[in-house]
């Protein structure tokens, strides 16, 4: 299993995160990246037909409380039942570098997909184009060699023209204006 920090989390973001992956249409890339079908202790739910989860977590007091209970139990693909972390419990083990490395980056980009996505784009398509994203090519090497070895289609980055698109020239064009 792997763990990322929720600090800087808001129920929102934490919601997309479980659409995203519980989402139907984007099983055959959680399951390409997890390497398992649907196993008791990292199941996977149809969280969009049935929002109970998200109306039984805000009835809590406090966001920490709130994210935690997310989950009815520890045993989803997701876990949020940890104080300090969300918990990735769907990826079979390995000891292949590559591989771990994917989940790893995996984790990374699902996380910041979630948060900077909304939530009618938690889509497999537009998260291929996520992490082909010149800002995104350093964290998701391996990520996407890996998902383009199982068939998915990794749309070609597409290079910044530095001359203009960098945030400090557009202030500069702005300026001249």
């Amino acid at each position: 299993h792997i763990h990322i920090c929720k600090t800087g989390m808001t129920m929102s973001h934490a919601s997309k995160l479980i659409l995203f992956i519980n989402e139907s249409t984007n099983q055959k890339l959680i399951k390409a990246i997890a390497r398992r079908e649907n196993p008791d202790y990292a199941k996977i739910k149809n969280k969009r037909a049935d929002s109970r989860w998200l109306k039984n977590a805000k009835q809590y007091d406090g966001l920490r409380r709130q994210l935690m209970e997310l989950n009815e139990d520890r045993y989803e693909a997701i876990n949020f039942k940890n104080p300090n972390t969300v918990e990735y419990r769907m990826f079979r083990g390995t000891l292949k570098y590559e591989t771990i490395m994917s989940c790893l980056e995996f984790t990374y980009a699902s996380w910041h997909f979630a948060r900077d996505t909304g939530i009618r784009n938690l889509t497999t398509e537009d998260f291929l184009s996520y992490i082909s994203k010149p800002a995104q090519l350093s964290t998701t090497k391996f990520l996407r060699q890996y998902l383009q070895d199982k068939g998915f289609s990794i749309p070609t980055p597409v290079k910044q023209n530095p001359r203009i698109d960098t945030p400090a020239n557009s202030e500069q064009f702005a300026l001249e204006a």
